[in-house]
């Protein structure tokens, strides 16, 4: 598996639609012949990825779920009570920083596969597949977040 490194030398990395769509069209090639059954959105930067690859997969995105650092595990047990745990599940964020959200996953549904548009190096062995590496002195900012200086909301 190859992955682009971009900007390592920046503390503020500006992530463009194009890179985006690139980034969830090479999970898409990676995660197609694998059998999935269902799509965890982990929010709030993993719906838009989430449901593009559940789109070009065809499968049904069964749940966004917000996670924050003093409620990861409960937020994923309490998941449990929504998705088949013994299906092929597979969990999707824009962004693997530390890892931390990647672990409880794992945790909570062992059987789930974790993917990311961009994994920090520190967050890289939490996560099963992603598409791009970032540094982890940069701070990647997503469409979803913030425009891009010069750029428009796509149509």
């Amino acid at each position: 598996m190859q992955q682009t490194v971009y900007q390592q030398d920046i503390e503020n990395y500006f992530v463009s639609w194009e890179e985006v769509n690139h980034a969830i069209d090479t999970l898409v090639e990676r995660l197609k012949p694998q059998g999935w059954q269902q799509i965890v959105a982990l929010t709030e930067g993993g719906v838009g990825p989430a449901a593009g690859i559940a789109r070009a997969l065809d499968l049904p995105l069964i749940e966004a779920l917000k996670i924050n650092d003093n409620s990861v595990q409960s937020n994923l047990e309490g998941l449990n009570q929504h998705i088949d745990a013994s299906l092929q599940t597979l969990f999707v964020d824009d962004l693997v920083d530390t890892g931390k959200t990647a672990r409880a996953a794992k945790a909570a549904f062992p059987n789930a596969h974790f993917v990311a548009l961009y994994a920090k190096p520190s967050g890289e062995p939490y996560v099963d597949d992603f598409a791009n590496a970032l540094s982890d002195d940069a701070w990647a900012h997503f469409p979803w977040d913030v425009l891009v200086p010069g750029e428009s909301m796509p149509d």
